[in-house]
């Protein structure tokens, strides 16, 4: 009966650890998508970062990552371009990628945006800048 305190003591421990773990393990499927999407970010901006060195400035907002696969038909025009992708990608959940070029003053450049598993803005999305 002495130890019935410490008994008490670890199951309130474990009971705790459980639903802390409950939180911090993301659900079935929702998890494994992250760290494609991160790995993505990279490769896109390794791609994006090529396509400025060509053409001298990213892409703008407008002409997004599809001017890494085919020549931007709206201004400005690249000074050189090269096709960089066979197509734009799409992330984990099967949604392409948004591309937000950031103002000139930005050292950042760009961002790229996954709209996760719903697709629409919300809470669930990832950013490059958040990496």
């Amino acid at each position: 009966m002495k130890h019935l305190p410490d008994m008490i003591a670890v199951a309130v421990m474990v009971l705790t650890a459980a639903v802390l773990m409950g939180w911090l393990i993301p659900f079935p499927g929702e998890g494994a998508h992250i760290a494609p999407a991160r790995s993505e970010f990279q490769s896109l901006s390794s791609a994006l970062k090529t396509y400025k060195i060509n053409a001298g400035h990213y892409p703008t907002t407008e002409q997004g990552l599809h001017a890494l696969v085919e020549r931007p038909t709206v201004a400005p025009f690249p000074r050189d371009w090269v096709k960089i992708a066979k197509s734009v990608p799409t992330d984990p959940w099967k949604n392409e990628y948004r591309y937000h070029r950031l103002p000139d003053d930005d050292p950042r450049g760009f961002e790229i945006i996954s709209l996760g598993p719903d697709g629409v803005p919300s809470d669930d999305d990832r950013s490059s800048l958040d990496e």
